[in-house]
């Protein structure tokens, strides 16, 4: 498999059975073009896994959830969003409207060779042990990352109190540290805690840190949020949660949300960033294909993509106020901040 292959300002990186599409230049006609091979790639996967698992004929039909369920002998789970994901691209529309549509998949099964095979989703919804692969974590982490420049960039344009002197910053689940250090370096005021639970991935945040000059204001702890205590004793003006909720579940979401107003100050803002499935685009194929992900890798804890119904659901559960959320401007459709004051 080729390395990098680079055309028209864009750049397909293929390593290790991931594939990364780069806009070098931001066109809008490009990040158009980036969108379609990334869906369709990550369509024809699953549809191609289905076709080889002997489903697809079946999930067409107009059967409930819980009657393929049943059939299959497959958890809910992990069907309902494949059939959101049928749904979205016509395979459940009424047969005469799905003669166009097939047109579109056969598209998506063309490109079905440049993309890892999606088969054992449907092994894991049967029941069958898969080893899990750790890579997928990192590359999840590392995404997350390259997302924080253009994210604290359109998040400090809209919530000035970002730009004060001396706010004090929480972030649960830090990751790389990448949004603590883009949101230090619009603020020379700022200082924050990163908690990170990964310990290898606490160490690379404490690199970054110390590479970006700012180890004097930025402390990063390897540390669990939610099993520990004491952990930190300080009251903060911001806490954020970065693409945490859809790693998490929704339980231990709830129970991470409700603790996180014990380090915020009255007033204090919780700053959501999720991939959301519905907002503000309702049927975008990305958050459905990144669903499939989640439950397929963690499903051992309920992981999975959040509507926006249940991630503000699990906001006020927590008790806080919600304001609008903000959504983001990227080639990746509903990346979202929710925002939620005490």
């Amino acid at each position: 498999m080729l390395n990098a292959i680079t055309k028209d300002n864009v750049i397909i990186n293929t390593k290790r059975g991931l594939i990364t599409i780069t806009n070098t230049n931001n066109s809008p006609n490009l990040t158009q073009i980036i969108t379609s091979i990334r869906d369709a790639m990550g369509v024809g996967n699953v549809i191609a896994s289905l076709m080889k698992a002997n489903m697809l004929e079946a999930l067409i039909s107009e059967k409930t959830l819980n009657e393929l369920a049943e059939e299959f002998r497959i958890d809910q789970f992990f069907l309902e969003p494949i059939l959101e994901l049928m749904s979205a691209v016509g395979l459940k529309a009424p047969f005469e409207e799905r003669q166009v549509n097939q047109s579109y998949v056969l598209k998506m099964l063309a490109a079905f060779s440049q993309y890892a095979v999606l088969a054992e989703y449907i092994q894991k919804a049967r029941g069958e042990p898969i080893k899990e692969n750790p890579l997928f974590n990192q590359a999840i982490t590392s995404a997350s990352s390259r997302l924080a420049e253009p994210a604290v960039s359109q998040l400090v344009s809209q919530y000035h109190i970002l730009k004060e002197e001396k706010i004090k910053i929480l972030d649960i689940g830090c990751g790389l540290g990448a949004y603590l250090i883009e949101l230090a370096k619009r603020n020379p005021g700022l200082t924050g805690c990163g908690l990170e639970m990964d310990q290898a991935v606490a160490k690379k945040a404490e690199i970054n840190v110390k590479n970006a000059g700012l180890i004097e204001r930025i402390r990063i702890l390897a540390a669990d949020f939610q099993s520990s205590n004491d952990i930190i004793a300080a009251y903060f003006d911001v806490v954020m949660m970065n693409h945490i909720y859809h790693f998490v579940g929704e339980e231990m979401s709830v129970a991470m949300t409700k603790k996180s107003k014990n380090y915020l100050k009255k007033g204090g803002y919780l700053l959501v960033l999720e991939l959301c499935k519905n907002y503000p685009e309702k049927e975008a194929l990305l958050p459905i294909l990144f669903d499939i992900q989640m439950r397929h890798f963690f499903s051992e804890r309920k992981a999975k993509a959040f509507t926006r119904e249940e991630i503000e659901e699990v906001m006020k559960k927590a008790g806080y106020k919600l304001e609008n959320p903000l959504p983001l401007k990227f080639d990746s459709p509903n990346m979202v901040y929710f925002i939620g004051r005490t």
